[in-house]
């Protein structure tokens, strides 16, 4: 997830994702399997973590995720659930994504590693 968020365009398929990683298709979807995620959701969740990361004073997601169709993106906007989160205090807009995202379980070891990494990166370069 960490290559789809860092990503210089959005990696809007497995393939492309894959690509960029290194990896073929195969190889990325039994990855995602072996650490208890779903490939689809660990695609959006990178997806949508880039377009937070390239937008973090506001939400607007549709700046920077290659979609051609509003249900896709309405989809990906419910589930981030950040459309009706409020920023406060020291919460960044990507500490508060890992807060309300329903892509992937909050509680699995990669989800955190990845908040971890990513987190720090954002410190570190504010």
């Amino acid at each position: 997830m960490l290559v789809l968020s860092t990503s210089n365009t959005d990696l809007k398929t497995l393939c492309l994702w894959a690509k960029a990683a290194g990896l073929s298709c195969s190889s990325l979807r039994e990855l995602s399997y072996l650490v208890h995620v779903s490939p689809r959701d660990a695609k959006d969740l990178g997806r949508v973590l880039r377009a937070v990361i390239k937008s973090p004073m506001k939400w607007q997601p549709e700046l920077f995720l290659d979609i051609s169709d509003r249900r896709t993106l309405d989809r990906l906007r419910r589930r981030a659930g950040l459309d009706n989160a409020k920023l406060c205090g020291e919460t960044s807009l990507v500490d508060l994504l890992f807060t309300t995202q329903s892509f992937v379980d909050r509680s699995n070891s990669a989800v955190q590693e990845l908040q971890s990494i990513t987190c720090h990166a954002e410190r570190r370069d504010a």
